[in-house]
């Protein structure tokens, strides 16, 4: 890519990341109609679990997400963008999977917040060492 292109992988990721974004605030939306809960959680410990996947994919998804345009922009290779940008969708679901499914520590869970801050080290070497190189 040379420095006057557009980041077009990570354009692939954003957009399947939002669609992702908007099934969960829907589910939220869904749970505040199901239960009656206007604001917040209700006393319903199924709504906590639905508004933690939507706060929990708003918290990191972001930072991953401008960490991989910087990535794209600094010329690493496409296959890396794919694979990262493949990791962030897959840690997000085994997340939010594992979230939903358990109140308690969850190999889902687990996994989804493992590989996030792994993503998240391996962006943030990826950036260091472009600009020190």
């Amino acid at each position: 890519m040379d420095q006057f292109s557009l980041p077009v992988i990570s354009s692939l990721y954003a957009g399947l990341l939002a669609i992702m974004l908007v099934s969960l605030a829907l589910f939220v939306i869904a749970g505040r109609f199901k239960y009656k809960v206007g604001l917040g959680y209700g006393k319903n410990e199924d709504m906590v679990r639905r508004v933690r996947m939507h706060g929990n994919f708003v918290e990191y998804v972001p930072l991953l997400l401008i960490m991989m345009v910087i990535m794209e922009i600094n010329s690493m290779h496409g296959w890396m963008l794919h694979t990262y940008g493949i990791g962030i969708i897959l840690t997000r679901l085994s997340h939010a999977y594992g979230l939903y499914t358990s109140s308690k520590i969850s190999l889902f869970r687990t996994i989804g917040m493992a590989g996030t801050f792994a993503l998240l080290l391996i962006a943030a070497v990826a950036c260091i060492t472009r600009y020190i190189l």
